[in-house]
């Protein structure tokens, strides 16, 4: 048994660091890329826009903090140096977390790395009022003090201030780890 699972590793390895493997590849380019991130030269220090009724801040990969009227969304935080610690940022995150200010929804699309990455969810723990993420996901949510939800696709849930997010199906896994196939949903919000 040993032996069937020493194969296993070593012509996984073996195909992942072989030329023609995209995988390798990415990896390769990524562990080459280790080094000091870019900085932004004009990070943003005041995101709230009291005159917008809608308004869009890009953060970096798939975050993004979302102002409707006076209700905050921010979208798949990621502000850690290091996705899954394998990873390194290139670019730092257009704001830092002691700008954001209280946010009233935080949404995770699947539970991949670099959509959920728990680090970046402890430092933004104290301005979190409800978190959303895919059905089966609150396994790798422990200890966190704000209320957190797995919502089914097509559930729409009402918060309180009257925001409702409908979760909608979409084309993507979700696993984080290869195995779990149990929380491999991805959904998107409207």
């Amino acid at each position: 048994m040993f032996r069937r699972a020493l194969l296993s590793v070593a012509l996984t390895v073996a195909a992942l660091t072989s030329s023609g493997c995209l995988v390798g590849r990415f990896m390769a380019r990524n562990l080459a890329a280790f080094g000091e991130m870019r900085a932004v030269p004009n990070k943003i220090t005041d995101p709230v826009r009291p005159d917008a009724r809608l308004a869009v801040l890009w953060v970096g990969h798939a975050t993004a903090l979302l102002q409707m009227d006076d209700k905050l969304v921010l979208t798949d935080p990621v502000f850690t140096p290091t996705v899954g610690q394998l990873s390194q940022r290139l670019v730092e995150p257009g704001i830092e977390v002691r700008h954001l200010p209280p946010l009233d929804v935080v949404l995770i699309s699947h539970m991949h790395f670099d959509h959920l990455s728990l680090g970046s969810i402890e430092q933004i723990e104290d301005k979190v009022r409800w978190l959303g993420m895919p059905r089966g996901g609150l396994v790798y949510l422990t200890d966190f003090r704000f209320p957190a939800e797995g919502v089914p696709w097509w559930k729409t849930r009402v918060l309180p201030g009257g925001m409702k997010v409908t979760a909608v199906p979409v084309q993507h896994s979700g696993w984080r780890y290869g195995l779990d196939h149990a929380w491999r949903q991805g959904i998107g919000y409207a």
